[in-house]
């Protein structure tokens, strides 16, 4: 029989993991950090930075991968963020703005990137 990372009980195993999904224990442990009845609420008086927030939405639209953000601009005032320039489709467009709605601190979004027109073959 071939060996396993997994402990030789399996039912110990899936009893005392279970509820992280199955997915991973990354995973799981990102769903306990964001879940919890506690998740969201912060230290009195916190606020997070304009620029933590606009850098942590650059990084997430540089590494998704279903949107090419070349042309893409973002900047932040007081927790309000506006996304500028071209995509190349609406799904695209739209994607922006939810990657930026997910962002912690971001209070909304004024998209107001446009699609790219498509040319024509003659």
């Amino acid at each position: 029989m071939p060996k396993t990372n997994q402990p030789e009980d399996d039912e110990n195993w899936i009893e005392g993991y279970g509820h992280l999904g199955g997915r991973g224990w990354r995973e799981g442990l990102d769903d306990a950090m964001h879940r919890g009845p506690h998740a969201g609420r912060g230290p009195r008086g916190f606020r997070r930075t304009d620029s933590r927030i606009e850098e942590d939405i650059n990084e997430r639209l540089t590494e998704h991968s279903w949107i090419d953000a070349t042309d893409v601009e973002v900047s932040v005032e007081n927790g309000e963020v506006t996304l500028r320039g071209r995509v190349n489709d609406l799904e695209a467009k739209d994607l922006a703005e939810e990657i930026a709605e997910s962002v912690y601190g971001v209070k909304s979004v004024d998209n107001q990137i446009r699609v790219k027109q498509r040319r024509k073959a003659s």
